[in-house]
């Protein structure tokens, strides 16, 4: 045990050091920190709904969830305040994050943030009318909105906040 103690300390503690002193990982690990609140409480909601439904489904306990459906709706609404627009709250805090990793204006940077992710949003939605698919053009696609679209949240984010970095600091 010691001898993997030894090597770690030796082969991964100054790689992991050095990836620790990167700004834009520090504000990425702090953005992620920031929505950790958003995270615990749709995860709730998400856990009790599932619950419920596995009581009726698996165990046929159809009486108790019926009783519970109430909550069940309350629980999903939560989820529509949570993780259904997380990607929007990440946006949010990934901007705050780095200007105030990178000293410039923090309101400023997460404005920017959310703006450039707001742009990466697909302006076409398809909706469903009498069983047929429609497209729908000059909308915001709410499924990008949610945890799908983290990634383009950081993408469009962190680009948006390079540009206006430099131009701060120019």
């Amino acid at each position: 045990m010691t001898r993997l103690v030894h090597w770690l300390e030796k082969y991964v503690l100054p790689i992991a050091t050095k990836l620790g002193q990167v700004r834009w990982l520090v504000a990425l690990r702090d953005a992620f920190i920031s929505t950790l609140p958003i995270t615990l409480v749709g995860s709730l909601a998400v856990l009790f709904a599932s619950f419920v439904h596995v009581a009726k489904v698996m165990w046929h306990w159809r009486t108790f969830a019926f009783a519970l459906q109430p909550f069940v709706n309350i629980a999903n609404l939560i989820w529509k305040g949570t993780f259904a627009l997380f990607a929007l709250y990440f946006a949010l805090s990934w901007g705050y994050q780095l200007a105030r990793t990178f000293e410039v204006n923090r309101q400023a940077g997460a404005i920017v943030s959310l703006a450039c992710f707001a742009m990466s949003i697909a302006n076409i939605a398809q909706v469903k009318i009498k069983g047929q698919l429609v497209n729908v053009n000059n909308v915001f696609d709410i499924k990008q909105m949610s945890t799908t679209g983290l990634f383009t949240a950081m993408i469009f984010g962190g680009l948006g906040m390079a540009v206006f970095i430099l131009c701060d600091h120019a």
